[in-house]
């Protein structure tokens, strides 16, 4: 008998816990939808602590609707602050399975995370290189070929900073298994050359080229 309550008080204690979390889920999502930065910002740092290191977690958050409403906010957020915990936040929620990795990168997570890849912020260059290789397993060309064609470019001061950023971010995707392949494929080899030859972008294509080649 003890042992059959003890059982009993555990389950409701866990559907306590369960109800809780998705509340949480629910008036995170509501604030996602301000306009306001400082809710887009608590809201999506909520979304990340839920995900945390639990697939069960992260799985009802995309359940519930939250990639593409993350996504928007890392497209259009209201401060570069709030772009980064919704990057954040997706990085956590995507990176427990490939179904979940798939699920933020049809929401669109792709491209305004290379977007972010391009501020003058190391939280926010950090934080998309992360997302990025957290889509980058199911979706390896739209995550590759933007990033070589940016190191090909290097015709100006601002394009070259761009192609360093975006070797580094090839650089940390080096390590996932088939990726060397396809930016091989995606002409990497050349467009880190002409990286190589830009004052601006020349230490993160060296380091690049250093990975792809271990």
């Amino acid at each position: 008998m003890r042992r059959r309550g003890a059982a009993t008080m555990l389950w409701a204690a866990l559907l306590c816990t369960l109800a809780a979390a998705s509340d949480e889920v629910a008036r995170s999502l509501t604030q996602l939808q301000s306009r306001d930065g400082r809710q887009q910002t608590q809201a999506a740092r909520r979304l990340q602590d839920l995900s945390y290191e639990d697939p069960r977690a992260a799985a009802r958050i995309l359940e519930e609707g939250a990639a593409p409403h993350l996504v928007e906010v890392l497209t259009n957020g209201a401060s570069l602050q709030a772009k980064v915990a919704a990057a954040g936040a997706l990085v956590d929620v995507g990176g427990h399975g490939t179904s979940l990795r798939l699920e933020v990168t049809r929401a669109g997570a792709v491209e305004p995370a290379i977007a972010l890849l391009d501020r003058d912020d190391d939280a926010a260059r950090e934080v998309a290189a992360g997302l990025l290789v957290v889509a980058a397993p199911v979706a390896r060309a739209a995550v590759v070929v933007p990033l070589v064609k940016m190191c090909g470019d290097t015709t100006s001061k601002a394009s070259q900073i761009r192609a360093g950023n975006a070797a580094w971010a090839l650089s940390r995707l080096a390590d996932l298994p088939g990726l060397p392949l396809s930016m091989a494929r995606a002409g990497a080899g050349e467009a880190l050359k002409n990286a190589l030859g830009a004052p601006r972008a020349r230490r993160r294509a060296a380091d690049a080229v250093t990975a792809l080649a271990a």
